[in-house]
């Protein structure tokens, strides 16, 4: 079986996939939601992330219906969960909703404070 790679528009750039499909399952990279216009609050950064893990899974011939599992990875736990639970609820608009992992990590670089990776399931598998 062979590995296929995706990317998304305006996404990571050539040396990363943002999304690699091994027969029916579907590995996303961690998405980012850092903006270049600078409105990198959590927020903003998370609802971006989220939507870009969307289309990575999408790229790949999966949809959000067909995620199974996503890890979230957040800068601050205790001062942004509540708000990453809201907008995850929200945004992942699937029922029922796939499993997930939320931890606290250190060191992410510059103004980063979220990122999300997926695993999912291509359509029609």
């Amino acid at each position: 079986m062979s590995l296929e790679h995706f990317q998304t528009e305006g996404g990571r750039p050539q040396s990363y996939s943002a999304a690699v499909r091994h027969g029916d399952l579907i590995y996303t990279a961690g998405q980012l939601g850092l903006a270049p216009d600078g409105s990198n609050d959590f927020a903003s950064q998370a609802e971006r992330a989220l939507r870009s893990l969307i289309a990575a899974v999408e790229a790949a011939g999966g949809g959000l219906e067909t995620i199974v599992k996503i890890n979230g990875y957040l800068a601050d736990m205790s001062g942004d969960f509540e708000a990453y639970d809201e907008i995850y609820r929200r945004v992942i608009a699937a029922d029922p909703k796939p499993a997930r992992t939320t931890v606290q990590v250190g060191g992410f670089p510059g103004e980063i404070l979220v990122e999300v990776e997926a695993v999912a399931v291509a359509r029609g598998a």
